[in-house]
């Protein structure tokens, strides 16, 4: 139930972006506004989680109203840093989903914090990529270090990634 219930709000919601453009086809009626705002859930407010990705991704996150700050600290992103604009909503008590733009499509990512679980899809056509992983420090139970919320350009984010992917898997592991 709960796999088919995930999955069920990772399609609808991962197609969601395409369909609250504000302009559509001729014949759509106008979108009402609150439908394009996002507020995030009270509960997650500033709080910080360490997950990893089964493919050996790891992050730290931060959320805040306007921006999900995240900082690579192993696998492929280690020693990138990014804000991004999600988009939150609350699907039921401890599960939340997210997505925002990148240069590269979209980010979709279910968050179970009761079973601290994550579920993401990545990118776009093709290309997408379907990972799940563990949070190992959830910030609705304890204290997480905070990821670095320094700005760092696209370019420097570019750079690094670059250089991680020239990495043989075993010198980027964690």
């Amino acid at each position: 139930m709960r796999k088919s219930l995930l999955l069920a709000v990772l399609i609808g919601c991962a197609l969601a972006p395409f369909g609250l453009a504000q302009e559509g086809p001729p014949d759509r009626p106008p979108i009402d506004p609150k439908f394009l705002q996002s507020h995030i859930p009270e509960e997650l407010a500033g709080k910080v989680f360490h997950w990893r990705y089964d493919i050996g991704w790891d992050f730290r996150v931060q959320l805040t109203e306007g921006n999900l700050h995240w900082e690579g600290f192993g696998g492929r992103f280690k020693g990138m840093r990014r804000a991004v604009q999600p988009h939150y909503r609350k699907v039921r008590d401890g599960i939340y989903f997210l997505t925002w733009k990148t240069p590269f499509g979209f980010d979709s990512l279910v968050i179970d914090l009761k079973e601290n679980l994550l579920y993401a899809h990545n990118g776009l056509g093709p290309s997408m990529l379907s990972i799940s992983g563990e949070i190992y420090c959830n910030g609705l139970r304890q204290e997480c270090e905070a990821p670095d919320t320094r700005p760092m350009s696209l370019e420097e984010n570019t750079a690094i990634l670059r250089r991680n992917s020239q990495r043989t898997p075993s010198a980027d592991s964690r």
